[in-house]
């Protein structure tokens, strides 16, 4: 199996912003998996400073890697198989969960297209069906925010970045240019301390949920927020892997999946599972990202309650080809194995 890996940098259409800081850029790795037949699987992984992840760390996680990805091969390795070959990944790529999401995502797509059917197949035993998406609101000037709430003028749903700087006005500003469905995401951005700046925000707001609204040291203390409106409060930043899932069903309604956070599409799988178990509200979430990170986000989308796979219409770039969005839904390519996306680059 041969195995290369490239970095891509990819631009978002605005500065993009969340409470703990800004991007003009996000710098992505690719991983291309080519069996003896020529049949190659994709992967990708975006990097977070949140969880100390770089470009050059990922890289060198997939090298460690190498070795045991070559040896896969040889192997004619079945889906139900994934989860003990994925945990033999983490061996070798740990600390890095972005590079376990890449080989992971690749891994998927090459056994799919082996058997020429998409990934969704594999794991639902249909195909992909279209799905509709948050749109994100990153956090800017209010002046900006019609001109931000008219780009994404085809979407059901809004997500709207806050921090504990954000005008209390935000939500009616948005109100005025678009009756959308929205939801709020602070990233951590709040303090028990200071949670009032955030109940100004929300005040008779009719909201999806709430994503986030303390750091995650500040757990134990989301009832604080809980006994002051029934919305629905889901984890992100506090619910990272499936071993911390246990944990946030304890404290919140539901949580967001992040593929290249927990270590790839057979890890989100399992943090899916049990959420459903557990009766939580499930979404699978993205970072800026291409249509092939997306594309993997749609196979958990098939069965979680939202979806907020927004990643590649943020960008101006997207080197991926293969989805399309139409009046606020994800459609993919049904004519194509694997994923469905091809890469302009490869």
């Amino acid at each position: 199996m041969k195995v290369a890996t490239t970095i891509h940098r990819l631009h978002p259409k605005n500065l993009f912003t969340l409470s703990r800081g800004s991007k003009d850029y996000v710098d992505n790795v690719f991983l291309q998996l080519t069996d003896a037949n020529g049949i190659m699987g994709l992967g990708e992984a975006s990097p977070n400073s949140f969880y100390q992840e770089t470009p050059t760390r990922i890289i060198e996680a997939i090298h460690r890697a190498k070795p045991f990805i070559s040896s896969l091969g040889q192997l004619d390795y079945a889906s139900d198989q994934m989860p003990e070959i994925t945990g033999q990944i983490w061996k070798y790529a740990y600390p890095s969960r972005a590079a376990q999401c890449a080989i992971d995502l690749a891994l998927w797509d090459l056994l799919a297209k082996r058997q020429n059917k998409s990934v969704c197949e594999l794991v639902w035993n249909h195909g992909p069906a279209p799905i509709s998406t948050f749109f994100t609101i990153a956090i800017c000037d209010p002046m900006d925010l019609p001109v931000r709430v008219r780009e994404t003028v085809q979407a059901q749903f809004l997500k709207v970045k806050v921090g504990s700087h954000t005008d209390p006005r935000i939500l009616d500003i948005i109100q005025e240019s678009s009756t959308t469905r929205r939801a709020i995401d602070a990233n951590g951005g709040f303090q028990p301390a200071n949670f009032d700046r955030l109940l100004k925000i929300i005040h008779h707001q009719n909201l999806e949920f709430i994503e986030q609204p303390f750091s995650p040291e500040h757990d134990r203390q989301i009832n604080q927020l809980r006994n002051q409106t029934n919305l629905p409060l889901l984890a992100d930043e506090s619910c990272v892997t499936l071993q911390d899932v246990e944990r946030a069903c304890e404290n919140f309604d539901g949580f967001n999946i992040k593929l290249v956070k927990c270590g790839g599409l057979t890890n989100g799988l399992a943090m899916l599972e049990q959420g459903i178990q557990h009766k939580k509200i499930t979404m699978v979430g993205c970072m800026l990202e291409s249509s092939l990170s997306i594309a993997a986000g749609m196979v958990l989308a098939q069965k979680t309650n939202y979806a907020d796979l927004d990643g590649s219409w943020l960008i101006s770039d997207d080197p991926a080809t293969g989805l399309t969005l139409k009046e606020g839904f994800l459609h993919p390519a049904i004519d194509l194995a694997g994923y469905g996306v091809q890469l302009r680059f490869c």
